[in-house]
């Protein structure tokens, strides 16, 4: 199990952004949390199978229909273990 902590610029807020990212993250079975930062950005913490996290950034870089992703900057950072994936607000 590997976990990333990701950030996402650009149009990334009001757009539907974070529900594509649970939907994804579900359809994937990568479990953590997306939420909104008051700087613009999109901060998602993301824990699955490293092959299947990379998949998910994949998909983080092409974003919703109505999003436009600049950049998807992430680190591996320390397994927490989540159960499952939430929007948090």
């Amino acid at each position: 199990m590997t976990a990333y902590k990701i950030i996402i610029t650009g149009r990334v807020q009001g757009v539907g952004f974070r529900n594509y990212v649970l939907r994804t993250a579900i359809d994937l079975k990568v479990n953590g949390y997306v939420k909104n930062l008051k700087s613009g950005e999109v901060h998602v913490v993301a824990e699955a199978k490293k092959d299947v996290l990379e998949v998910f950034l994949d998909y983080c870089k092409i974003g919703s229909d109505a999003s436009d992703v600049q950049s998807v900057n992430y680190k591996e950072v320390e397994v927490s273990k989540f159960n499952y994936f939430q929007i948090q607000i």
